[in-house]
């Protein structure tokens, strides 16, 4: 899920866009809202999303433990590339759920945390940075062009992944 990016530092930005709900105490890197139920709510929030979390790491583990193996398996290039692309489409599909995620921690922040008058705010940043990280998606994608893979990379990826099949064992 890729470190700053992961769902609950969206909770745990709030205290610092939002100096009301921070007091002196702090409970690792997130402070304590003054707030008690502002305080419960952003724990039982953090707790819910931080389970899930780690539920999606030990998938997207398992799929990378995998993948070589499932690679040197295969036989011949159809096989392998087939192989390549429901590995990959795999991986996607975790990153959709990563995506989703994202927006359940928003969704908890302006639920359940937030006074109205701070989500509004929040969700005018969240707005801020989505269409920000589109317009350069989109850009990259223009500028990028579409994806292509050569046989050749192919048939280096099968070789380095029965190495690394061979070394696992």
């Amino acid at each position: 899920l890729g470190g700053d990016l992961r769902p609950s530092c969206i909770l745990a930005l709030l205290p610092a866009l939002f100096p009301s709900l921070r007091t002196g105490e702090s409970e690792g890197d997130l402070f304590l809202p003054s707030n008690e139920r502002q305080s419960q709510a952003l724990s039982a929030a953090r707790r819910r999303l931080q389970a899930r979390e780690a539920a999606l790491d030990g998938e997207v583990a398992e799929y990378q433990s995998t993948y070589a193996m499932k690679l040197a398996c295969e036989k011949t290039k159809e096989g392998f590339a087939e192989t390549a692309a429901e590995e990959v489409c795999k991986m996607a599909r975790a990153a959709r759920r990563a995506d989703k995620l994202r927006w359940r921690a928003v969704e908890a922040a302006v639920k359940e945390v937030l006074t109205p008058a701070q989500a509004k705010e929040f969700l005018k940043a969240v707005e801020n940075v989505s269409g920000k990280a589109g317009r350069h998606g989109a850009r990259w994608q223009a500028r990028a062009g579409p994806l292509s893979v050569p046989a050749e990379a192919f048939e280096r990826m099968r070789t380095n992944a029965r190495a690394a099949a061979d070394d696992a064992w």
